[in-house]
């Protein structure tokens, strides 16, 4: 960047790599929160904590829609949402509360 003016540079002079790297952990996480339009199924079972087979058993048993782009099985962001509002609500163990 010799001769050239950087805004950050120019706001920051005294940047190190010491400084940055927490501040690029910060938006990698933030990028990795961002819902993707779609995902694999492998990316769908990790995003939500659920291994690959049940991933595949949730799509076998119709609750969780894909579609398909020759081989690649994809989620979309709205299959996901649907997937998430049709799983049943937790109820706590009547039997556990009372002991």
């Amino acid at each position: 960047m010799a001769g050239k003016s950087s805004r950050v540079l120019d706001a920051i002079p005294e940047l190190n790599l010491e400084q940055l790297e927490p501040l690029v952990e910060r938006v990698v996480k933030r990028v990795a929160a961002v819902p993707r339009p779609v995902m694999t199924v492998k990316e769908f079972a990790k995003a939500h904590g659920l291994g690959l087979t049940t991933a595949y058993e949730e799509l076998k048993r119709g609750r969780l829609k894909a579609v398909k782009v020759g081989a690649k099985t994809l989620i979309t962001v709205e299959a996901q949402a649907a997937w998430l509002a049709s799983l049943p609500s937790y109820k706590p163990n009547k039997e556990l509360e009372s002991a």
